[in-house]
């Protein structure tokens, strides 16, 4: 799913204070995982089982990946437990089931929703 976006961060200072200013997707979904050699694109959403809005989607992009490491639990789902981003432009996604993502880039965006889209012009 896409939502619309309010701005894309792309400062590590500033990715690691918006984290933990929304408690680093804790009980948010892994939607999507995309890897292509040397980049790295996943996709982040509310978790909305219990009603009908529109779930708010995030994708954190991980340019010139150098050094990765992925163990997933594909039975049992992707609820996220805490994803961190550290100085040395490392990303770690722990997910409730024990999965963990890491990787390492030289360029590290997060494409944040807009919280309220304009209404579609008639």
């Amino acid at each position: 799913m896409w939502t619309q976006r309010e701005t894309t961060l792309t400062k590590i200072d500033d990715i690691r204070f918006y984290l933990e200013e929304i408690g680093a997707f804790g009980n948010f979904r892994l939607a999507t995982f995309e890897f292509k050699k040397d980049y790295i694109r996943i996709t982040i959403e509310e978790n909305r089982s219990d009603d009908n809005e529109k779930a708010l989607a995030w994708d954190l992009t991980l340019i010139g990946v150098s050094d990765y490491f992925v163990e997933l639990d594909c039975i049992t789902g992707g609820l996220i437990s805490k994803v961190k981003v550290l100085i040395n432009h490392e990303v770690q996604i722990m997910l409730t089931n024990g999965s963990l993502i890491t990787a390492t880039a030289a360029e590290i965006r997060l494409g944040v929703p807009n919280p309220k889209p304009q209404e579609a012009q008639q």
